[in-house]
């Protein structure tokens, strides 16, 4: 027993080590798609309110998402209560839950080969003892897992895999335990089958996959095995129940939860046929994991007679009934059951994503996380039945086995590495998703973003320009291309796009700000007031919004009603920058420095490169004598920013203050070279002279 510890501690090192590596590369990489909207602007997950009674919170899509995935938000709270916008400690996360799953793969199939069936009806088993590492290998280093590590929100997929592993492994081992601890392990099963069902809808599968484990491998009669399997299902409840209020037009609630985007509408029938040549997908995604895309442009299939549809569906159902004739055979061959079940545990861990519940995505390759457990078992089962077949004829096979195995999982490492690289930055991301589907517009969109956010607005409106191109009703992509307009300062083009937007969707709260915004730069304040109105009417937790009619009260000079609205759109966001950069522009005005001061210190605290804060704070310190402290600023600010003329003004008076004349000199001189008409500037660069 001693032997048989030592090796499975090093193989479990050598699969924790490998996966490190695999995975060192993603420390740094930035939240993507709905990263974003599920986690830093997500005000639910600030509340901690919201945890204690989750039923309180409303009824919206994001709140149904929050109440069915409970767990899960609850983990994104944990690491925005660390870190806030920080990514390192959530990829530390996700990857450590990887990991833990990895192990949990390796615990399960070394429970399976110690079942009553292995045990005492498959005398060879010894035969097969490193199954369990192989397994667990493959399935850590294999880099279809990426995406349900790598991005981050899709730690709902990796966390519910987890629990739902925790679940089938907990069950195993109390059922082939001798002592009282199996009392203990079946209500941890239960708790675990518990949080799987509350971090995400796919643990739905899970009685049904301990019901498959109990009459696959345990040897009692049907009414002991339905005793142990009844409070189980009592479980399933708790997934419908929660789902209900889903509209019948978008094909229900869950539906709307499964989906990362925008919800288009997808028949259940259209969904079904299409999922037939997806799967096949996954098959080769599984097989020969080579050009990987975040985004597929996946086609709906309409009619059952596609030939696509019906080639996939008769080699799907050929492997299914591959799968029933491995159980009959294992009669005369016991360990193709092993094989058997690993086919059907894929099938069935994939069936709620992939059969008749609509979603707007209807190919992601995350979903193949915990399904591909059961078709790497196969798999491996398959080459070790062969391996050991061909063993009896040659004595030096599994010499030349092991080195195989050695280069399989080097290319598994690289690739996943490799894979990884690819989400290093959202540009190096999106431009390999645009390129992979260059016929949807979502991924140029996508790669808009990235190139708006790394300052190529150029390059970006070409993208937006493709993506309302290839679908002219895509209002997010017009509402970008706005933005990009707005940058380029070509305001007449953004207010037609955010215009166009909003006639799209309605309830836009994001283009009525914007378009607020030309407005009150254009001097029609009444109507800017009237948009972010709207704009907060349409979403009452819009921090932005907020933020801006509350700079429009203190320009009209109304303080307290400004200083009401900032410290609202803090409530709302607590990480929102601008806002105390805004307090402290207000507490500026009143005379009233330390507050000032500090919130500009927060929002540095939330920005470093912020540069507004930085000059702002300078003015600060200017007022209250700290001239050092205030170069030191000003310095930052037109080192942050160096076409701030404001700041370089600042700096040269200061200077100038200090006696350092020929410095002030030059900052005026580039202040005037930035804005020519900037009469302060001007004037101090006068009095230099005289």
């Amino acid at each position: 027993m001693a032997e048989i510890n030592k090796k499975v501690i090093l193989q479990a090192t050598l699969i924790l080590t490998l996966t490190l590596a695999a995975y060192s590369n993603t420390l740094s990489v930035p939240f993507q798609m709905d990263d974003a909207g599920n986690i830093i602007n997500n005000a639910l997950i600030k509340d901690y309110r919201n945890f204690i009674n989750p039923f309180a919170i409303g009824s919206g899509t994001m709140e149904y998402g929050f109440k069915s995935r409970f767990v899960g938000y609850f983990t994104f709270a944990l690491n925005y209560w660390i870190s806030g916008a920080d990514v390192f400690s959530y990829h530390v996360f996700n990857i450590a839950v990887h990991l833990f799953n990895s192990m949990l793969v390796l615990i399960l199939i070394k429970l399976l080969l110690q079942t009553p069936y292995c045990l005492f009806i498959c005398k060879d088993m010894d035969k097969y003892r490193d199954l369990p590492f192989l397994t667990a290998m493959v399935f850590a280093l294999h880099p279809v897992q990426t995406q349900a590590v790598t991005y981050i929100v899709q730690r709902l997929t990796s966390l519910c895999a987890l629990f739902y592993l925790a679940a089938v492994v907990l069950y195993i081992g109390a059922r082939i335990c001798k002592s009282k601890k199996r009392v203990f392990y079946y209500v941890l099963s239960i708790i675990s089958t518990v949080f799987a069902a509350k971090t995400k809808e796919t643990a739905f599968t899970l009685p049904f996959m301990l019901t498959l484990t109990e009459f696959s491998f345990f040897t009692d009669n049907f009414k002991s095995k339905l005793k142990k399997l009844s409070p189980l299902y009592l479980i399933v409840i708790i997934i419908p129940l929660t789902i209900y209020g889903g509209s019948a037009k978008t094909g229900g609630a869950l539906a709307e939860s499964l989906s990362v985007a925008n919800y288009d509408e997808i028949s259940r029938s259209d969904y079904l046929r299409t999922q037939f040549p997806v799967i096949v997908k996954y098959l080769k995604i599984l097989c020969l994991p080579i050009g990987q895309n975040l985004d597929y442009d996946f086609p709906v299939f309409k009619s059952f007679f596609n030939l696509r549809v019906l080639l996939s569906f008769l080699l799907l159902l050929g492997i299914f009934l591959f799968a029933i004739y491995l159980y009959k055979t294992s009669k005369s061959h016991p360990i193709a059951k092993l094989a058997g079940f690993g086919i059907f545990w894929f099938f069935l861990a994939l069936s709620v994503e992939s059969s008749v519940i609509p979603i707007a995505d209807v190919i992601f390759e995350h979903r193949l996380y915990l399904p591909s457990v059961g078709l790497f078992l196969t798999v491996l089962m398959g080459v070790s039945y062969l391996t050991v077949k061909l063993e009896r004829k040659n004595s030096n096979l599994k010499k030349y086995l092991i080195i195989l195995t050695a280069i399989i999982t080097l290319i598994l490492l690289a690739l996943t590495y490799k894979r990884n690289s690819v989400w290093g930055n959202s540009v190096t991301l999106w431009q390999d998703t645009a390129l992979k589907s260059p016929g949807k517009a979502r991924p140029h969109n996508n790669f808009g973003n990235a190139l708006f956010v790394n300052g190529q607005i150029d390059a970006a409106l070409k993208e937006y320009i493709e993506a309302v191109r290839l679908k002219p009703v895509y209002y997010e992509a017009r509402y970008n291309l706005g933005k990009a307009y707005e940058k380029l300062k070509r305001t007449d083009l953004a207010e037609k796009e955010y215009a166009e937007s909003i006639k799209l969707k309605p309830d836009f709260a994001e283009a009525f700000n914007n378009l607020a915004g030309i407005y009150e730069k254009g001097g029609d304040k009444q109507l800017a007031f009237s948009y972010y109105s709207k704009a907060i009417a349409l979403k009452p937790d819009f921090p932005e919004a907020i933020n801006n009619i509350g700079q429009m009260y203190e320009s009209a000079g109304k303080f307290d009603a400004a200083m009401q609205r900032y410290q609202e759109a803090l409530r709302i966001d607590p990480s929102y920058e601008a806002t105390y950069n805004n307090l402290g522009n207000l507490y500026f005005k009143l005379r009233r420095f330390p507050e000032a001061i500090s919130h500009y210190q927060r929002a540095i605290a939330l920005k470093p490169d912020f540069a507004e804060a930085h000059n702002n704070l300078g003015n600060c310190y200017d007022e209250t004598g700290g001239l050092t402290e205030a170069i030191t600023q000003y310095t930052l600010a037109v080192k942050l920013k160096p076409d701030f003329a404001e700041a370089h003004n600042n700096l040269g008076t200061a200077y100038a203050r200090v006696g350092r004349v020929a410095e002030a000199k030059i900052q005026y001189e580039e202040a005037l070279k930035l804005k020519p008409n900037y009469e302060e500037a001007a004037y101090n660069l006068g009095l230099l002279k005289r």
